[in-house]
C-alpha cells in the first residue's frame, strides 16, 4: 500500500460506517482540525504522537485512542518511523440509531476514555487488530449483504472492548483474572493456550497456572473440559445426536469426548441419553 503524506479523505457513506488503513510516508503533515464523526484509531505499526492543542501523548505499535466527533487533533509521526494506523470511522448518528446503541457507546466510553491513549495488553491488541482487519475486509468486498455484517462487525468490536479492556486498575491483578476468565468462559469451545489468558493478566505461563490452580480449585485444562462437557451435555440433551455435541462444546477427536464423558458422567453419552429419554417419558 502507498505511503501517504497527507490525510485520507473520507466520505462518510449512509449507514454511517468507514473503516481505513492509512500508511504513513516520513514526510506526513496532518494539521490539527476536527471531523464531523467519531474516531477509533489503532496504532498497526511505528511510533508518533496524538496532539490536541499544546497536550501531547505517544503513540507506539498496539496502542488505542477514542476520538470524538469535532475534537481538534493531529497525529505526528516519529522521524524514521512513520505509523501504520488502522481508523474506525462512526457517524454520531449510527451511534444513536437506537437506545440499545447509545447504552453500548457509553459503556465503551467508560472503558475506553475520549482522548486518552490506552495500551492494551498484547492478547487484547492482537484481538483487537483481527476485529478491525475483518472490518475492513468486509468493507472492501462488498458481498451481498456487506453493510449489515459491517454494523455487526462494528457492534461485536465494541463488545470487545467493553469486556476485553480492563474495567478499574489496569494492574490490579484480581481484575486481570477475572477478565481472564470470563474470556475463558466465553470461549471454552475454541483451542485455547494458557500462554494466551496469562498475557490477559501481564504473567508468565507458570505463574498464570500456579494462580488459576489456587482461585479455582483445578487446573486449566480441567476447567475446559468441565465447561466443555456440561456444554456437551445440554446439547445432547436437546439434539439427542452425539458428534454434534461433541464437535460444538469443542472436543476435535470423538474417542476422546466418549472416553471424557463416562468418566466425568459414570455411563457414556448413548446411556446417557437413553436414561435420560426414558426418565421423561416415565
Amino acid at each position: 500500500m502507498p505511503r501517504r503524506s497527507a490525510p485520507l479523505p473520507v466520505q462518510m457513506p449512509a449507514h454511517g460506517l468507514h473503516m481505513l488503513e492509512s500508511h504513513h510516508a516520513e514526510d506526513f503533515e496532518m494539521p490539527e482540525q476536527s471531523w464531523p464523526f467519531h474516531k477509533l484509531c489503532f496504532i498497526a505499526g511505528g511510533r508518533g504522537y496524538f496532539e490536541q492543542g499544546p497536550a501531547r501523548q505517544p503513540l507506539q505499535e498496539g496502542v488505542l485512542c477514542h476520538i470524538p466527533a469535532g475534537q481538534p487533533h493531529r497525529f505526528l509521526d516519529q522521524p524514521k518511523d512513520p505509523m501504520i494506523l488502522l481508523i474506525l470511522c462512526i457517524s454520531p448518528a449510527w451511534m444513536q440509531s437506537s437506545a440499545e446503541q447509545r447504552r453500548l457507546y457509553e459503556q465503551v466510553e467508560a472503558v475506553c476514555p475520549p482522548l486518552r491513549v490506552l495500551e492494551p495488553s498484547k492478547f487484547v491488541q492482537t484481538r483487537l487488530r483481527e476485529e478491525l482487519r475483518n472490518v475492513l475486509v468486509e468493507q472492501h468486498l462488498r458481498k451481498p449483504g456487506w453493510q449489515s455484517v459491517l454494523q455487526g462487525r462494528v457492534q461485536l468490536l465494541m463488545v470487545l472492548l467493553l469486556r476485553m479492556l480492563p474495567l478499574r486498575d489496569p494492574n490490579n491483578r484480581n481484575d486481570l483474572f477475572q477478565q481472564s476468565l470470563n474470556y475463558l468462559e466465553e470461549n471454552f469451545f475454541r483451542k485455547l493456550r494458557t500462554a494466551d489468558l496469562a498475557e490477559l493478566c501481564n504473567v508468565s505461563e507458570r505463574s498464570y497456572s500456579g494462580m488459576f490452580r489456587e482461585r479455582m480449585g483445578m487446573t486449566v485444562t480441567d476447567y475446559v473440559l468441565k465447561a466443555r462437557l456440561a456444554f456437551a451435555r445440554e446439547r445432547l440433551l436437546e439434539t439427542g445426536d452425539i458428534a454434534y455435541a461433541a464437535f460444538e462444546s469443542g472436543f476435535s477427536d470423538l474417542a476422546h469426548f466418549y472416553r471424557m464423558f463416562k468418566k466425568h458422567h459414570g455411563m457414556p453419552p448413548g446411556q446417557f441419553l437413553s436414561e435420560s429419554r426414558q426418565q421423561k417419558s416415565d
